[in-house]
């Protein structure tokens, strides 16, 4: 393993544990918009990420709810465009979203994200 072999997939990472965060508050009885709030309070709670977190939560303001899956998308790309500090999202963050869904819709089977 290289000395960088941890930082090879963070933006893997990155969509990982936010879909993991969203269907683990959605099985424990949060909203969509509620899962979605706390999957990014999860995501930035030191302070130094409070601008972060801030900016997040007011794109969060303007993204429609429905279909779940695409706003679920849209806040984990805007996380992955602040933390990197780009506007665009690589294509196979397209794939690697598609692959957490499916991995979380089997651990969450109650988890039903709606169109």
């Amino acid at each position: 393993m290289s000395p960088f072999g941890l930082f090879h997939n963070v933006d893997q990472d990155l969509v990982d544990v936010n879909v993991h965060a969203y269907f683990d508050a959605r099985a424990h009885g949060a909203s969509h918009c509620e899962a979605l709030e706390i999957m990014v309070k999860t995501r930035y709670v030191a302070a130094w990420d409070r601008k972060k977190k801030d900016f997040i939560l007011e794109e969060l303001e303007h993204v429609p709810p429905s279909p779940e899956y695409r706003a679920l998308r849209l806040i984990i790309f805007d996380m992955y465009g602040v933390e990197s500090r780009t506007q665009s999202t690589p294509l196979k963050m397209f794939g690697q979203f598609d692959a957490a869904l499916k991995k979380y819709q089997g651990v969450y089977p109650r988890v039903v994200l709606a169109d």
